[in-house]
């Protein structure tokens, strides 16, 4: 995944300059604008698969922006949990990124 030419690329034209946590939030903007379509019923898709389709929930987004990190050179992980989403009428699960910063 992280040999992908397009996928590096991608990454590099995102990062862009600055801070850590400035690189950081640049990949964060570029992983929210490039999953067009929100996909609830998607299944743990990779980070290559779901920068290639363009698609999925809150698992593919952590898991693209994971990826995207690691290949700038910043430490990531993956944390999933549970929140409180009036839209959803209760507790639901979801996964959102960590960076070392």
């Amino acid at each position: 995944m992280a040999d992908d030419p397009a996928l590096r690329a991608w990454v590099e034209a995102a990062v862009g300059e600055g801070t850590v946590a400035q690189r950081a939030e640049h990949l964060r903007l570029a992983v929210r604008s490039h999953i067009t379509t929100k996909d609830l019923g998607k299944g743990d898709a990779s980070a290559l698969e779901t920068f290639r389709t363009r698609q999925g929930d809150c698992t593919e987004h952590a898991t693209l922006l994971a990826a995207a990190l690691r290949i700038a050179g910043i430490p990531a992980r993956i944390q999933v949990g549970l929140v409180y989403a009036t839209d959803y009428g209760g507790w639901v699960g979801h996964a959102w990124n960590q960076a070392y910063i």
